[in-house]
């Protein structure tokens, strides 16, 4: 491919897809396609010179990036996306789909000025993602290329990307959210020959800086802080920023000059799908900076800190590595978060499978299993490899959820279960007001998790079992447009659902 400087001429760019946009149901894929490489081409430092499909196909993801598609009427999403109803099951299904696209799709979707996204499960189903949290994890440069020379291609496609974002946030004065991308760099480019962008803030002045300082100067500089000790509006502070970047040289210098080494987060960071009180050691493990984790436990960091303890966020973005770090330094493998679900629960939610498989070494395989199918059937580990494993060891899919009606959990489900009977009904909200004596079937159904609720009927689920308002599953099915594979397995007759579960174990992939 050739790399080519074009001049940069924004506004006709952007007025050229002001044009498009504004047929509305009118747009087809060839309009954008033909419309982005007009795009890509006035804006700069754009992929020219190569016109195969494999390499419109490459630029293609970047669609996101200037064309959310939120704007989009929901039959045109899904037509250009290609997501037929009833295709994809869940996200994890959709990330295994393809190896590489679907990531990178995301990340351009991260990178855009609207980073939230609508998945279409159904014709009834919508989940809106509007963290990276809610999204799949990982860099498009640590996917499966089947074109090996494509992973050079892409790679100044993302640096590209990421450099007009950093920029946008700097033209809009928003220099939290300018912090977080120029330091999640390291991590949208993982797996990619690209080096992160460096000193785009100009004006530091190294002459009168010590060389045991420069690193931390120059750090503090470029993300806009006067000081180790100071903190921005979202309670972060250079320390937890240099988490987000991962530097492990840059962390230790950072606690040489007397960074507070455990000190919380004040509020969530929706840009980062970071919790409100969460450390810099559960950063570092959040995105997999495992050679930082090291330098902050070496420090003597805290392992069971925060709302979420550093083992539960290390479980949720499917870290084995991490949680095997955090148990050489003294962290128990069970313990528990605020709510009461313990690191293993965190991983059937996320359906982080070599994390619950990790986590089950480190603890000999005692682990409490008594919440582990309503955490992966109510968030999104509904994965035909999971229930496998868990019925593997030995755990109740039968099981009604008990709901702890004076625990912290207890407290937020109700008032939830109240926001639902007002009439905001949201995937929380109905499952707080559904899931007391819920089976896993039922919320596998209710959050559309089809691949889950179809190896839970394979695996001989019960369908008759009903929740503490009278409620079967085939109540919740009724309200929602079921594949038709799932309508007959919840009648009984389960030879198709048994026949895609094996296709999905056997093959790490569940389409319909």
């Amino acid at each position: 491919m050739l790399l080519r400087m074009n001049p940069v001429n924004e506004s006709e760019a952007l007025e050229s897809f002001l044009r498009l946009s504004g047929g509305g149901e009118n747009i087809t894929a060839e309009d954008c396609r033909t419309g982005l490489f007009q795009l890509l081409q006035n804006i700069g430092e754009s992929l020219i010179g190569d016109t195969s499909e494999r390499i419109i196909d490459t630029v293609m993801v970047s669609l996101p990036l200037h064309f959310p598609m939120y704007t989009l009427p929901l039959a045109r999403l899904m037509e250009l996306t290609e997501v037929e109803p009833h295709e994809v099951s869940n996200q994890t299904a959709l990330a295994k789909k393809a190896p590489v696209q679907p990531i990178q799709e995301r990340v351009f979707r991260e990178l855009s000025s609207e980073s939230s996204w609508i998945m279409v499960k159904s014709r009834t189903e919508l989940e809106l993602i509007a963290t990276p949290a809610a999204s799949i994890g990982g860099s498009p440069g640590e996917g499966t290329f089947t074109v090996d020379m494509d992973r050079l291609q892409l790679a100044p496609v993302v640096l590209q990307s990421v450099k007009h974002r950093l920029l946008l946030y700097l033209q809009n004065e928003d220099l939290v959210g300018y912090r977080v991308c120029l330091n999640l760099q390291t991590v949208f480019l993982r797996g990619f020959p690209a080096d992160p962008l460096g000193d785009l803030i100009p004006g530091f002045d190294e002459a009168n800086v010590d060389s045991g300082s420069l690193a931390v100067s120059r750090f503090l500089f470029q993300n806009g802080f006067s000081a180790v000790g100071g903190v921005d509006r979202q309670g972060w502070s250079p320390l937890h920023y240099g988490a987000l970047a991962g530097d492990p040289v840059l962390l230790r210098s950072l606690l040489e000059h007397s960074a507070h080494l455990d000190r919380l987060t004040k509020k969530p960071q929706p840009q980062a799908g970071v919790p409100p009180r969460t450390s810099a050691l559960s950063i570092c493990l959040m995105f997999k900076h495992n050679e930082a984790a090291r330098i902050l436990l070496a420090a003597k960091a805290q392992v069971g800190s925060g709302i979420q303890p550093p083992i539960s966020l290390a479980a949720m973005a499917n870290n084995p590595k991490g949680i095997r770090i955090l148990c050489e330094a003294g962290c128990k493998p069970d313990m528990k978060d605020i709510l009461g679900f313990s690191a293993f629960d965190a991983a059937c939610g996320a359906g982080s499978l070599e994390a619950m498989q990790e986590l089950l070494t480190q603890a000999e395989y005692r682990i409490d299993l008594s919440r582990s199918f309503f955490a992966s059937m109510s968030n999104r580990g509904g994965k035909a490899e999971l229930v496998e494993l868990l019925i593997t060891l030995r755990a109740d899919m039968n099981t009604p959820f008990k709901q702890r009606l004076l625990s912290i959990h207890g407290i937020l489900f109700a008032v939830k279960s109240l926001q639902y009977r007002l009439g905001r009904h949201t995937i929380l909200t109905r499952l707080a007001h559904h899931g007391h004596g819920a089976t896993p079937l039922m919320f596998a159904v209710m959050t559309g998790q089809y691949e889950g609720a179809a190896a839970l009927l394979a695996a001989g689920a019960s369908s008759d079992a009903r929740n503490a308002r009278n409620r079967t599953v085939a109540d919740f099915a009724r309200e929602q447009s079921l594949p038709f594979f799932l309508r007959e397995a919840l009648e009984g007759r389960t030879e198709e659902a048994r026949e895609l579960v094996a296709v999905a174990i056997a093959s790490n992939t569940f389409q319909i």
